[in-house]
Formats: structure tokens, sequence, C-alpha cells
């Protein structure tokens, strides 16, 4: 199953999420309230995951820069790194 950044929320439809899933549609709708509410709940965790990677790699900056000119060195490396290029 694609995930919500690879689509237009235009063509996100709750059939599909029900088939890809296994869950069924009144489960989707008792849990999630609406289909906004299944993207929502889809963007939070994709913005969980990109929080989590990038604060483990301010953890690995933190952990191996000796200097504070290395540790700023790092960090036009990390503000250019795409999202997209993160996730996987």
């Amino acid at each position: 199953m694609r995930t919500v950044d690879e689509l237009d929320e235009s063509l996100i439809r709750i059939p599909d999420v029900c088939k890809a899933t296994g869950v069924n549609y009144g489960s989707v709708y008792h849990h999630f309230g609406s289909r906004e509410g299944v993207i929502d709940a889809a963007y939070n965790v994709l913005f969980s995951k990109l929080a989590e990677e990038d604060i483990h790699l301010l953890r690995e900056v933190s952990d191996s820069a000796t200097t504070l000119d290395e540790y700023m060195g790092r960090w036009p490396h990390l503000s250019n790194a795409s999202p997209r290029d993160r996730t996987a």
C-alpha cells in the first residue's frame, strides 16, 4: 500500500483503505470518525516517523562531533536532506 505522502489526498478512499488493511468499513469510521480522520492519522504517523528520524540524526551528530566547528559543519548536510530521502 502506498503511503499518504505518495498520494494526492483526493485519491484516498475508505474502501481502498479497508481492502488494503483488512479492516472493515464500520471499524474504520468508528475509530477515525471520517475519511479526514484517517488522513489526519496517517499524517500524524508520517510526522512522528520523520521527527524520530530527525532526533536520531541529531543524536548521531552530537555524539560523533568532537569540536563545535565539526558539529556546526554538519548542520547544512542535515538541513538539506529531503524527508522523502529519509522515508523508506
